[in-house]
């Protein structure tokens, strides 16, 4: 009986494990620290009355070879969280961050094809052209930027936000070498690339994840945290456990049968 069972086990595994070489993972993310910098502006700093709320990456991603060798080929990620600052003569402002179909390139990080950024800023209704008053006071939207114009990409070094920003009138910086750290994904667990000190060419210069058109203006986010990658439980079909149970049957009406010789 017990080499029967063995042997229907090792069945099963082939059958299931043989059926494709692909291993797809859960994505999941602890995000313990976030910076929104524009140019040498921490938009989430003290100074700027700054906070992050509900930042998260999730998804799914996929080991594709065909010798199933750890190393991730796709994914199918979402990033989301909001940040909220005040400063340099604007309203406070809440900006919500909804990236989808993050795309992974092997060993260079993600680009993302869908969703996009939608800001609020706290203002009165005369700000959206209500009438009549009295006016009250309320969060107001203001245009949503979509992926075409966002450019929401996470991939390990491409032009920093930084450098980007060297011609913009918002920045009055010299051009600089900046590059993005991206977003790498591996089996497992993984440290997210960090935050910045502020100084250029300083600690954590070059670990933004990524970039993104925030109020007219590239900006770099940087994550401090980690990635885990578990893999999915395999489901067992139906077809093996069916025949698996009618080997296990064949088998011990065998041994009925060679008892009574």
């Amino acid at each position: 009986m017990k080499k029967s069972l063995l042997a229907t086990t090792t069945l099963i595994a082939c059958l299931t494990t043989g059926a494709s070489a692909s291993t797809t993972y859960n994505v999941t993310s602890n995000i313990t620290g976030a910076q929104l910098w524009m140019s040498t502006l921490n938009l989430i700093s003290a100074e700027y009355d700054g906070s992050y709320t509900g930042f998260a990456i999730a998804g799914t991603a996929t080991d594709e070879d065909e010798d199933d060798n750890g190393s991730i080929d796709s994914s199918n990620l979402t990033l989301a969280g909001a940040v909220f600052f005040t400063g340099g003569g604007l309203p406070p402002i809440n900006i919500n961050f909804n990236f989808t179909d993050g795309h992974y390139a092997a060993g260079s990080g993600v680009t993302f094809t869908a969703g996009g950024i939608a800001g609020f800023f706290y203002g009165t209704e005369d700000d959206a052209e209500v009438t009549p008053p009295p006016y009250t006071y309320s969060w107001l939207p203001f245009p949503v930027a979509d992926v075409s114009d966002a450019q929401p990409v996470f991939i390990n070094g491409a032009t920093g936000a930084y450098a980007d920003n060297a011609a913009s009138p918002y920045s009055g910086l010299a051009p600089s070498s900046q590059t993005l750290a991206g977003l790498l994904l591996a089996p497992g667990t993984t440290a997210l690339p960090g935050l910045w000190d502020g100084v250029v060419n300083g600690a954590g210069f070059n670990s933004a994840a990524g970039k993104a058109i925030v109020l007219g203006t590239m900006a770099g986010l940087y994550l401090d945290g980690n990635l885990t990658l578990t893999p999915q439980a395999v489901p067992i079909p139906a077809a093996a456990w069916l025949f698996g149970s009618g080997l296990i049957g064949l088998s011990a009406a065998a041994r009925r049968r060679k008892a009574k010789v």
